[in-house]
């Protein structure tokens, strides 16, 4: 049996302290850990090479299927005032796996239910986890929830911190893609730029009330998002 965790996501999802993580616990045997690696189907490469939470921005998507998180974050005028953010997100290309668990370990969250289910034997929820028995190659899974992630800064303006998004097995970390779109109210904020940057392998896109990241990477991906009041 092969139990694994995904973290974000970073809290996720897949995605960590404030995010959801993927990730695996040493509760397998040996043979397990070979097909898993090894088996032409499975999301593994060939070739082993191994990351240990250095975050590293793919310039090209693997060779093999890696699991795909979309996120919504939707920011409101009344999320100004407590901090709490709305969040959507769909899972895709799960490793094949007798049971899979996705953590989030965001601080403050609240209302995680499961809004769509397809290719999975069973899922539910479990504290701040969705717990998942028999996923296969069709997998889906998408859920929603609120976490308290917007902060005012000291220097002025507004920051969304977001993640770890991570996909982790045992003490190594595997390629992730990850889209997430940031909605906000256009009239209250004005997007002015994030950590890490816009760089090759990580896509960033403005508009006026929106801002999209698109990423393939591996390791441990932390986004803070600015914003200042619009004047």
């Amino acid at each position: 049996m092969l139990r694994k965790m995904l973290l974000p996501l970073a809290a996720v999802g897949f995605l960590g302290a404030s995010g959801n993580t993927y990730g695996g616990k040493p509760s397998l045997f040996e043979r397990d850990l070979d097909e898993w690696f090894y088996d032409e189907e499975s999301s593994q490469p060939d070739e082993i090479r191994i990351n240990y939470g250095e975050l590293r921005f793919l310039t090209q998507p693997p060779e093999k299927r890696a699991p795909y998180s979309q996120n919504l974050l939707t920011i409101s005028a009344q999320s100004l005032l407590n901090g709490w953010v709305k969040i959507e997100q769909c899972h895709t290309g799960l490793d094949p796996m007798h049971m899979v668990e996705i953590v989030y370990g965001y601080k403050q969250m609240r209302g995680l239910i499961i809004t769509k289910v397809r290719g999975i034997g069973q899922a539910w929820v479990e504290g701040q986890s969705v717990q998942l028995k028999e996923v296969t190659l069709t997998a889906e899974l998408c859920v929603q929830l609120e976490a308290r992630i917007l902060h005012k800064r000291d220097s002025g303006g507004w920051v969304l911190r977001n993640g770890p998004y991570q996909r982790r097995f045992l003490d190594s970390y595997f390629p992730l893609r990850l889209t997430l779109r940031v909605n906000f109210p256009g009239g209250l904020l004005q997007y002015i730029g994030s950590q890490p940057r816009e760089t090759e392998g990580l896509g960033v896109l403005a508009e006026t009330d929106s801002v999209v990241f698109a990423a393939w990477f591996e390791g441990q991906l932390v986004l803070e998002i600015y914003f200042n009041e619009t004047k």
